[in-house]
């Protein structure tokens, strides 16, 4: 499975801003042949925040976060910045894996976002031949 440069992800758990929709697109494009159901899950997102102006958007996103779960989502967006170290990947997949129980229970949009991004955290996560092997091992049973 071909990886995703998970920097282009990095400004989609910061605070909006006008460009956006713009990044969220290009990510969802990316994504799209090595990541279905992670490109379904950001196209998911895409049109939920279609409706949405710059502002209402940046409003959204303060709203539903708080300061502490801000900060928490800056630290997992350098996360996806710094490509040499999982340990920190891994512990961003901890913070939105926090996150996501309240945002699906509140049918937030960013839902969407978080399962796109755990769903590519996990794949890195990962070696490569495990899910092969895996699936060998399940067929065989």
């Amino acid at each position: 499975m071909t990886r995703v440069d998970l920097r282009l992800l990095a400004p989609l758990v910061s605070r909006p801003g006008a460009d956006y929709q713009a990044s969220l697109e290009v990510a969802r494009r990316h994504c799209a042949g090595p990541h279905p159901e992670a490109a379904r899950h950001l196209g998911l997102f895409e049109d939920r925040l279609r409706e949405l102006a710059p502002d209402e958007l940046e409003e959204l996103f303060r709203e539903t976060f708080a300061p502490a779960d801000q900060a928490a989502l800056a630290d997992a967006a350098g996360a996806l910045l710094d490509g040499q170290n999982g340990a920190r990947r891994l512990a961003a997949l901890a913070v939105l894996e926090r996150l996501l129980p309240s945002l699906a229970a509140a049918r937030n949009p960013f839902t969407l976002l978080f399962r796109a991004l755990c769903c590519l955290l996990i794949a890195e996560a990962v070696p490569a031949g495990a899910v092969a092997l895996v699936r060998s091992a399940s067929d065989s049973e």
